[in-house]
């Protein structure tokens, strides 16, 4: 993750690493699949996506999946109060 923490409103990108190249890659956040990504010839992607201004504090999963589930990542960041 590019931060541990930060404010609703903001952007997060998270990365990951042991894919195949060329392979497809899910995002979930909190379960929910919302974005895709390609890895890389070394295998690894990256993603930014938006953290809006209603999610919700607390902490919060992202998960990065082949599309064919045999490789996954999961970590977690904090959304806390903007302003």
């Amino acid at each position: 993750m590019s931060a541990g923490d930060l404010a609703a409103g903001g952007e997060q990108t998270v990365r990951g690493a042991g894919f195949e190249p060329g392979e497809v890659v899910l995002v979930a956040i909190d379960a929910d699949t919302r974005y895709q990504a390609v890895a890389d010839e070394e295998g690894r992607v990256s993603r930014a996506f938006p953290v809006y201004a209603t999610s919700v504090e607390g902490t919060h999963t992202v998960e990065l999946r082949s599309v064919t589930g045999e490789r996954v990542a999961a970590t977690r960041f904090e959304v806390r109060p903007s302003g």
